[in-house]
């Protein structure tokens, strides 16, 4: 019953977010954060009170972790430009991008260490191994529905 709830939400969700996007060309954040909880906590099957507890450490751990990841492309693009594209960057400079992308990359390991130990508090090491699949999968939806949608759009040009 839960499956199908989700999946009749997921459906007309999509189909109001294609007339939508269609406009607009782009799914808000918070549009996008709700389809992905809906479908993780139908993923991992969570109980009422297992959200309750599970959706605050994960979204605290996921905005650290998408900080890092913003601040590690700002970074590396912003130096890179500033040094003039790629081609002119010396061997030295680019092992300080290097160590930098090293640093960052460790950073994000460092916050996925913590996370899952803060939310085996709260749900079984099963259900945090369906959340690694869960998000896999997830992106894996997004990325062919912008695929579908971004060959739809070439054939209508």
């Amino acid at each position: 019953m839960k499956k199908q709830f989700l999946l009749l939400f997921l459906l007309t969700f999509g189909l109001f977010g294609t007339l939508h996007a269609q406009r607009q060309h782009r799914i808000s954040h918070e549009k996008f954060k709700a389809l992905k909880t809906a479908f993780i906590t139908d993923e991992l099957d969570l109980t009422v009170k297992e959200a309750e507890q599970f959706w605050p450490i994960y979204n605290e751990y996921h905005q650290a972790y998408k900080k890092i990841s913003h601040q590690l492309e700002k970074d590396i693009k912003k130096r890179i430009d500033e040094l003039g594209g790629i081609e002119n960057i010396s061997n030295k400079e680019a092992e300080k991008l290097l160590a930098r992308i090293i640093d960052l990359k460790k950073q994000k390991a460092h916050i996925s260490e913590r996370l899952f130990p803060d939310l085996k508090k709260v749900i079984s090491a099963k259900k945090l191994i369906k959340l690694t699949k869960a998000e896999r999968d997830f992106r894996h939806q997004v990325f062919k529905e912008y695929r579908r949608r971004s060959t739809k759009k070439k054939e209508a040009n």
